[in-house]
């Protein structure tokens, strides 16, 4: 069988660094020449062209030095953001938060908060995005899903931090249920 670079890049630089024999810095970066050494010791040819194109994926940023290479989102591996990202932003007025139904339930009583599907590591933060339908492709990895909007002005104003990623992706901690326009939901 064989692998595919990327996905092995993703779940390292994601989830286990050590699966690559890689070590991450406090912003979550790692030596391009160690990501190459770690895929050809799992038997994939790699070489820096390969690693660049890896790294056009959105999931993905070099550091200005392009010698470096990190994901930008989706860690469980306690990274924080504060580390990954020089300060917060402020956010546009609404984010959405896309997730399973069956979630539903939970997050009206408790809000939107880190968590792990069974048998795996919670994510280190909340995965936003400016586009309604971004979010709904991300919650429908999990079968039936609900978009929840997110008012992040208000949270901003009240003294949240936010972070952004890249492109139409945001990051922040826990978002509490008074946040979320219920009333707004998309499914």
């Amino acid at each position: 069988m064989k692998r595919d670079p990327a996905r092995l890049v993703v779940y390292a630089l994601r989830h286990d660094p050590a699966f690559l024999g890689l070590t991450l810095d406090r912003q979550g970066y790692s030596s391009i020449q160690d990501l190459i050494k770690g895929l050809r010791l799992r038997g994939c040819p790699a070489d820096e062209a390969l690693i660049l194109r890896i790294s056009e994926n959105e999931r993905f940023s070099l550091d200005p030095s392009r010698t470096r290479m990190r994901a930008d989102y989706g860690h469980t591996l306690g990274l924080r953001l504060e580390d990954m990202f020089p300060s917060d932003s402020t956010p546009p007025p609404v984010l959405y938060h896309g997730t399973a139904l069956p979630s539903l339930d939970g997050i009206r009583e408790e809000g939107i908060v880190c968590f792990a599907v069974k048998g795996k590591k919670p994510r280190d933060h909340i995965f936003l995005t400016e586009l309604p339908e971004v979010a709904m492709k991300k919650g429908a990895r999990h079968g039936r899903f609900v978009v929840l909007p997110v008012r992040c002005d208000a949270m901003h104003a009240d003294g949240y931090r936010f972070y952004h990623a890249k492109n139409d992706i945001w990051l922040t901690g826990r978002i509490p249920r008074e946040y979320i326009d219920f009333s707004a939901m998309l499914f």
